[in-house]
C-alpha cells in the first residue's frame, strides 16, 4: 500500500485527537478510478485489492462507515453514468461495495446509480 492511504489515516488520527475518540467519521472511498486495463494510463489506476486494503486501514484508523464511490472527472462517465435503462445497470459500484464489506466490520454504503423503486426493494430484500 505504501503511502496511498497515509494522509487520510493521519487526518483521521488528528480529528480523533481534537474531537474525541467517539466523534463519528464517515469516509467516501473511490473503489475505481475509471482507467481501463490496457489503456495508456492504466498503470496509474487503483485495483480492488488496493481499495480493500485501504478500507481495512480506514476501519483500523477509526472511521465508522465507508461510502463507496468511484471515478475521476478526467476519465468521463465513471463517476456519473447516464442512460441507466435496466436493473443490472443500477448501483454500478455494488460489486466493489460487496468486496469492501467482506473485509470490514463497519457499515458500507452504496448509492451511485440507484434509479428505481424496484431495485431498492430488491436490494432491501436481499439484505434482510
Amino acid at each position: 500500500m505504501g503511502n496511498r492511504a497515509r494522509i487520510v489515516t493521519e487526518i483521521i488520527k488528528r480529528i480523533k485527537e481534537q474531537a474525541g475518540s467517539d466523534f463519528p467519521i464517515f469516509v467516501e472511498l473511490n473503489a475505481m478510478d475509471g482507467f481501463q486495463p490496457g489503456s495508456q494510463k492504466a498503470e496509474l489506476g487503483i485495483t480492488i485489492l488496493q481499495v480493500v486494503e485501504t478500507a481495512e486501514l480506514l476501519e483500523k484508523a477509526g472511521v465508522c462507515s465507508i461510502e463507496v464511490s468511484g471515478g475521476i472527472s478526467e476519465v468521463g462517465e465513471a463517476t456519473v453514468r447516464a442512460a441507466i435503462n435496466s436493473l443490472a445497470e443500477e448501483a454500478y459500484f455494488r460489486e466493489y461495495s460487496k468486496a469492501i464489506k467482506k473485509a470490514v466490520n463497519i457499515p458500507v454504503i452504496f448509492v451511485e446509480g440507484i434509479q428505481s423503486l424496484s431495485f431498492m426493494e430488491l436490494t432491501l430484500k436481499t439484505l434482510t
